[in-house]
Order: C-alpha cells, then sequence, then structure tokens
C-alpha cells in the first residue's frame, strides 16, 4: 500500500506542479520512469532491504534462528546481484541515466534505495557503471540536505564498527 501511494503522491506533484519535470521529456521516458520507480519501489525495495540490510542489525526485522537470517540475507544478496547486473548491463549500458540521457525521478528512488546497502557496509564497485551511476546522483542539488539523516546513520555505524590496525 505505501509503494502505490508513494508513487500516486510523486505523480501528482510531477503533474501538478511541474509539468512532469524529472519524469523525461517524452511519454516513453515518462512511462519508462513510472516503471522503474515502480520495479524499484517494490522488488528492489524488498531485496535490499527486507532481505539483506535490515535483518542484518534490525531486530525487528531479524528471522527467529540465525540459520534463517543467514539464508534470508543470502537470497537478498542473490537478489541484489541480479538487479545490479540489470541496472549495469541494460539501463546503463548506453546512457548515463536509468531513462536516457538526464537524471530523472527514477534514478532518485532507485539511488536512495540501494543507499541502504551502505548501512552494512556494501560496495558497488564491481558495478562500475552502477557506481559512477550512484556517484553522478549523489551530485544532485540537495541530495545531501535530503538524506542528511542517512548519512549520520553511516557515521554512527562507522563509530561502532571497531578499527584493526
Amino acid at each position: 500500500m505505501a509503494t502505490l501511494k508513494k508513487q500516486a503522491i510523486l505523480r501528482y506533484l510531477a503533474t501538478t506542479y511541474t509539468n512532469f519535470a524529472g519524469y523525461g521529456n517524452t511519454a516513453r521516458e515518462r512511462a519508462l520512469c513510472e516503471s522503474i520507480i515502480s520495479w524499484a519501489s517494490s522488488e528492489l525495495h524488498r531485496v535490499v532491504g527486507y532481505y539483506y540490510t535490515y535483518p542484518q542489525f534490525l531486530d525487528r526485522f531479524r528471522l527467529p534462528s540465525d540459520s534463517a537470517n543467514e539464508a534470508l540475507i543470502e537470497a537478498g544478496i542473490k537478489g541484489m546481484t541480479k538487479h545490479l547486473e540489470t541496472l549495469e548491463k541494460r539501463y546503463l549500458q548506453k546512457s548515463p541515466y536509468l531513462v536516457g540521457d538526464e537524471i530523472t525521478v527514477a534514478d532518485t528512488v532507485v539511488a536512495t534505495i540501494l543507499c541502504q546497502a551502505e548501512w552494512v557496509g556494501f560496495k558497488f564497485k564491481i558495478w562500475p557503471r552502477v557506481n559512477q551511476w550512484l556517484d553522478n546522483v549523489k551530485q544532485q542539488e540537495f541530495w545531501d540536505r535530503v538524506h542528511d539523516a542517512h548519512y549520520q546513520f553511516l557515521r554512527e555505524l562507522e563509530q561502532e564498527v571497531p578499527q584493526f590496525d
């Protein structure tokens, strides 16, 4: 339900206030943007958040047994790998952003979801296009301001990790 609300809110804001600014320049780009947002809000978020990231340190998302939790996290890794390969080889193969040559709301939504994996130290380096794209998306005006709580949380997590020199 929340996924549908998020998409409806984004669509409402885009149509009411910006004449689809940030959704692409053509009907095809807008449709692709909507499709990517839908996929990211459901499938990608489920894999990155609920299967991989949250069960590693949020008790309410952990499964009752360690073996079940490890299996869930393993499923998350496999799912993330599949989705990152799709981003790398399909969406970012011919263009710098997911919908084309310009950044869209879809890029922001997908990047925000992928950033959750940073909470557990996940690195995107073996997917060079995804890694570069993520760096580019993070350069948007107001990205740091909007994601300030994320960065504060990362700093707190880094302080809790023992350092071995």
